[in-house]
């Protein structure tokens, strides 16, 4: 098992996955980060692909199905207030991740040529 505080962590959560020191953050890149590392992610690019296309469709569906998840009346109410309050509460989170990396540089992935 492996602590950490949350403060340590690139989006102030779990799960994160530590690769020569190195953190890789979000379920969704652990698992292909993974999948790479040990072969399961398809034989070829289509297969990869195909892999994507049904892990998309489910975030797709998941996606659709959480407000019904959630307080049903509350989000036909105020379902400009909730979008709105999930950006802002998300803004700070985001900085504080695009301040902390290693790579300072201006790009998020690498630097351009």
């Amino acid at each position: 098992m492996i602590m950490c505080k949350r403060s340590e962590t690139p989006y102030g959560h779990l799960p994160v996955l530590e690769v020569d020191g190195r953190p890789i953050a979000q379920s969704g890149a652990i698992a292909r980060y993974l999948a790479r590392q040990f072969g399961l992610n398809g034989k070829d690019a289509y297969e990869e692909s195909v892999a994507e296309s049904l892990v998309a469709q489910y975030n797709d569906l998941i996606n659709e199905a959480m407000p019904y998840m959630l307080d049903a009346e509350l989000i036909e109410e105020f379902p400009e207030v909730k979008a709105h309050f999930q950006r802002i509460h998300n803004l700070p989170r985001i900085k504080e991740y695009l301040e902390k990396r290693p790579d300072k540089s201006k790009w998020t992935i690498h630097e351009a040529d």
